[in-house]
């Protein structure tokens, strides 16, 4: 046990690995997905409410963290700068396959069964009531836990607008509670 303790504590912090990375070390490229997998997969289902994509968009998030991590050089944390990269490739494919679907609801009245999540859980359901930009804000702050500084820094934006953007959101959560409807 205590072989393992002073193990855990030996292990190089994120921003050493990511330099590693730059160099082209894959051993610490697996390091860092071992370590962030989870909730990179987990930002990616809230914002898009299907586990496969979430997948998809788990593994398009490391190759860009290998592909960019030479760029980098201390821009912001590690995590945020991960985080950054998932929630904005996730609120895109969404963002997709929301002009997807209003298609073939127009055409054929409903989505193909394909395209509905699969089972949400109600927090899940809940977000799919509300508009991507609304979903980004709202998986920051109660799913990963972020401050309003860290939503800011995330998000590129100033304090205050994150802080606004963030009671916009809970209005969009409120009108969907309230069953007016999806908040597009």
């Amino acid at each position: 046990m205590i072989a393992a303790v002073a193990e855990i504590e030996t292990l190089p912090d994120d921003e050493t690995l990511l330099l590693r990375v730059a160099t082209g070390d894959r051993e610490s490229f697996r390091t860092l997905y071992e370590r962030h997998r989870a909730r990179v997969f987990h930002v990616a289902y809230r914002v898009t409410g299907n586990a496969d994509d979430a997948e998809e968009l788990t593994q398009e998030t490391f190759l860009t963290l290998y592909r960019e991590a030479r760029s980098v050089e201390g821009r912001a944390r590690f995590t945020t700068w991960l985080t950054s990269i998932v929630l904005n490739k996730s609120i895109n494919l969404a963002k997709q396959r929301q002009g997807r679907s209003t298609l073939l609801k127009r055409f054929f009245g409903r989505p193909r069964e394909a395209e509905r999540p699969r089972q949400p859980d109600a927090a899940q359901g809940l977000l799919d009531r509300v508009a991507e930009r609304y979903r980004a804000v709202l998986t920051l702050r109660y799913v990963m836990g972020y401050s309003h500084e860290e939503i800011a820094e995330t998000l590129d934006c100033p304090v205050g607008t994150a802080k606004s953007k963030l009671f916009q959101a809970h209005q969009a959560v409120r009108r969907a509670i309230e069953g007016e409807g999806e908040d597009e």
